[in-house]
């Protein structure tokens, strides 16, 4: 017999095996069973949000496909949040989610959860950057991609972002700066 921890990561591992058979179904139905049996599980929270996150991006996938695959995502995400409301991963799979749906305002507010949780954390910055240039708050996005500088100074990522911020404000000699570094 296998401990409860070793039984829900065959489990996850099964699921996965799965998934990258490209049998989603198969794979949400076993993950699912494993989440109805271990509601406390969170790695099969994780998992059933990432099969239906990466499936999402899946080339030709109709839109109301894509839309109820996220919706899927976001319920593992709620699960998540529901064990423990300061789960950093399943916050900044929700900004993630939310940036992909467009939700810009629902993206924000999660990263800055995990921003006030973990001030530093580049995955929240970079997001929470991305999601503020896209609903246009420049200067916010500025401000993030500034600290996430201080923490990683040659990170492409980075500059192309800087780079970005300035081609919208059609400064374009920065822009290009940025861009070549």
């Amino acid at each position: 017999p296998l401990a409860q921890a070793d039984l829900v990561e065959t489990i996850r591992l099964e699921g996965l095996a799965y998934y990258a058979r490209g049998e989603l179904a198969i794979a949400d139905r076993i993950l699912n069973e494993a989440n109805r049996q271990y509601p406390q599980a969170d790695p099969v929270l994780d998992t059933l949000f990432y099969i239906n996150f990466g499936a999402s991006s899946t080339p030709g996938l109709a839109p109301a496909e894509r839309r109820r695959l996220w919706g899927r995502a976001s319920e593992a995400i709620d699960r998540q949040l529901q064990i423990d409301p300061n789960n950093v991963r399943a916050l900044l799979n929700k900004g993630a989610t939310a940036i992909e749906i467009g939700d810009y305002p629902k993206a924000i507010t999660a990263l800055d959860q995990v921003l006030q949780l973990q001030p530093d954390n580049p995955n929240g910055l970079r997001n929470r950057a991305i999601a503020r240039m896209k609903s246009g708050q420049l200067d916010e996005a500025l401000k993030d991609y500034e600290g996430l500088r201080k923490l990683m100074p040659d990170s492409y990522v980075v500059h192309y972002g800087l780079a970005e911020i300035s081609y919208q404000r059609k400064d374009f000699p920065r822009a290009l700066e940025s861009y070549r570094i």
